[in-house]
């Protein structure tokens, strides 16, 4: 779906959007906003984004730079950052965490 959209993008950016010239406010153009939206968020999302982008882009509205939204950071649980503590290349790593070694130890 996300091929398909891109595609059909591209087609208006290169075929429609010349005849039309130059009538977006914002900066990127909708047309790229929307390609950013679609890649970013997958079809469905990114289409809501360039849906709403779009509504808001009349003579009334608003302009200037409008960058498609960061995706949001998600929470990483300390039992995933536990498990991948193990897979991390430390040297010495067995050394420091077996402690029935037989070095100068004296805890």
């Amino acid at each position: 779906m996300v091929r398909l959209l891109h595609w059909l993008i591209r087609f208006y950016q290169i075929a429609i959007s010349p005849l039309l010239g130059p009538r977006c406010r914002y900066i990127p153009t909708c047309s790229q906003y929307t390609l950013e939206a679609v890649h970013s968020y997958g079809a469905v999302r990114g289409a809501w984004l360039a849906t709403k982008r779009i509504c808001r882009c009349h003579p009334w509205g608003g302009s200037g730079y409008d960058p498609v939204p960061q995706k949001a950071i998600r929470f990483i649980s300390f039992q995933q950052i536990d498990s991948q503590m193990l897979h991390v290349v430390v040297p010495f790593r067995d050394r420091l965490l077996n402690r029935n070694h037989s070095s100068n130890y004296l805890g």
